[in-house]
């Protein structure tokens, strides 16, 4: 087995159409990541695409000679772009968990991200899936799953892990995994890309709240965003209900990722995202709705590293459980 910086490369997993879904479970929970079908190409377009959805507004998501001017070889990508590739991933491997299951029955309840560094355009990114978990509860099977994106050059570039809900009560249970040996993601990522400016210290005091910034979201928007990471094959047409629905898991944590990128002047400041969502239905005739967003810095350490306790709300309705940033230490 080839290992590329301590993560254990794997040969591709097949699942035959006639194997049953304990058996396809034994096959992601029992052996090594699972390799996702094709690379990932990041381009410009896609990228402006993103940033313009989820109003990541800072000018090196759009302007090429402005991300060269802040040190970056190209455009880059906000801070949650690798969702574009992860939800892809996650639909993959509940494809052979549960076949057939649709969208509507994939509940996202809990995601984080901790990022190495920016994607830029012009790399192309492999994802590899560890299934750590699977727990059935009546009618729900719980899945904990483990991602890595790498670059071309076999560098890890970003992780995430995900807790997802699928109505599939012929998914079995199976132990947790062996994850992977990170050695701690958030701890190494201190090497980017790109030239950081030190963050203002008013922008930084422990205790001070964010300032409050409303975002227009619609239902086009949202449906854009959702195609940007879901297969042809799970797509559904929206029902009237879903043109007052409150935006996805991961649109909400794209969304404040721009909010923190806007606040602190850097999109790089942010070395991990941590949330868990609130799931509630839309509301009929509602085409538009505001999401507010806020923020508290809650800690800040000698190195200037902190923790910012995040809040969204739509709809009337708070977005997350729970949410926080951890702002890794300016560069000096």
């Amino acid at each position: 087995m080839q290992i590329v910086n301590g993560v254990p490369k794997s040969a591709r997993i097949t699942v035959s159409p006639a194997l049953n879904r304990e058996s396809a479970a034994a096959q992601l929970t029992g052996r090594g990541p699972i390799p996702c079908p094709g690379p990932y190409i990041v381009t410009p377009e896609r990228i402006r695409l993103f940033a313009e959805l989820t109003h990541n507004d800072h000018p090196i998501h759009h302007h090429d000679s402005v991300a060269r001017d802040y040190g970056y070889p190209a455009l880059v990508a906000p801070p949650t772009f690798a969702a574009v590739v992860m939800v892809k991933a996650q639909y993959d491997a509940v494809r052979i968990l549960a076949p057939g299951v649709a969208p509507t029955a994939l509940l996202h309840t809990r995601q984080t991200l901790d990022i190495r560094r920016l994607l830029i355009a012009g790399d192309i990114v492999t994802t590899d899936i560890r299934i750590r978990s699977i727990r059935t509860t009546g009618e729900y099977a719980g899945v904990e799953a483990q991602l890595v994106f790498t670059d071309q050059h076999g560098e890890i570039v970003q992780s995430s892990s995900s807790s997802l809900y699928v109505c599939a009560p012929a998914v079995s249970a199976h132990p947790v995994a062996r994850p992977y040996p990170l050695g701690g993601v958030v701890d190494r990522a201190r090497t980017l890309t790109g030239n950081r400016q030190t963050l203002r210290s008013a922008a930084t005091s422990p205790g001070l709240p964010l300032p409050r910034r409303i975002f227009p979201v619609d239902s086009a928007d949202m449906d854009t965003y959702d195609a940007l990471g879901t297969p042809d094959h799970y797509r559904t047409a929206a029902g009237p209900e879903a043109h007052g629905r409150p935006p996805s898991g991961m649109m909400r944590l794209a969304l404040t990722a721009g909010y923190l990128s806007s606040c602190l002047g850097d999109p790089a400041a942010v070395a991990r995202y941590d949330a868990e969502f609130t799931h509630f239905g839309g509301q009929r005739g509602r085409a538009g709705r505001p999401v507010e967003i806020a923020g508290r810095m809650v800690s800040v350490d000698g190195t200037g590293a902190g923790i910012v306790e995040l809040d969204g709300r739509c709809l009337d309705r708070k977005l997350f459980i729970h949410a926080h940033a951890v702002l890794r230490p300016p560069a000096r």
